[in-house]
């Protein structure tokens, strides 16, 4: 999936968010066809490349603050991860921004991205050039949906970041990131939960709904 990262994916409002998100992780596992319109490639993957590719990737972000109402827009951010934008609303989902994926166990396990930098002054700098969040969606427990580097990184950002997780995920984003309870909404199988836009120039309008 490599050749899929940074890429901007437009798709019509008319689609339901609540089945794409999920189809989300399916994605992420390339198991299901995506034949979108899609904007250029990034730069070859490798270590040399990754630079470059944050070079180019960062500016694509920009999508994301611009987009229209009427669309909604994708960017691929390897392993589970994707930034989500519809209906007024930015979502990340599932990142993995800061160093590898080890689940805690480096010595057995570590996952290395292909394009996006793992350094961190370079995830750092990934992750304050985000567009503006509305929230944040963690779909497991597990570290390879709630990466707790990645999880500290965000709150150093935005303490105050809206969460919606499913219970697994409490230990990740509160003790291991030190997400105040405040700040996330659990939610259990056949529950939902909103997200809502938090810029004045959107208030009141749009918002997202996951199930």
């Amino acid at each position: 999936l490599s050749s899929m990262v940074g890429r901007v994916f437009c798709l019509p409002a008319s689609l339901r968010m609540d089945l794409w998100l999920t189809l989300l992780p399916l994605a992420s596992l390339a198991l299901v066809p995506l034949t979108f319109a899609l904007s250029n490639v990034l730069g070859a993957s490798g270590g040399s490349q990754t630079s470059t590719s944050l070079s180019k990737l960062i500016p694509r972000f920009k999508s994301h603050l611009d987009f229209p109402p009427s669309s909604t827009v994708l960017t691929y951010l390897e392993i589970n991860g994707w930034l989500l934008s519809s209906s007024h609303t930015t979502l990340l989902v599932d990142p993995i921004l800061v160093g590898d994926l080890d689940f805690g166990i480096p010595s057995v396990y570590r996952g290395r991205k292909r394009i996006l930098p793992s350094s961190p002054g370079d995830a750092k700098r990934l992750i304050d050039s985000l567009p503006p969040l509305d929230g944040l969606l963690i779909t497991q427990g597990l570290d390879d949906h709630a990466h707790v580097r990645t999880l500290r990184e965000l709150r150093r950002r935005d303490p105050n970041l809206p969460i919606v997780a499913p219970p697994s995920a409490r230990a990740a984003i509160e003790v291991g990131a030190g997400f105040g309870a405040q700040n996330v909404q659990y939610v259990k199988r056949g529950e939902t939960a909103r997200f809502v836009p938090r810029g004045s120039a959107a208030a009141g309008c749009g918002g997202l709904t996951v199930r």
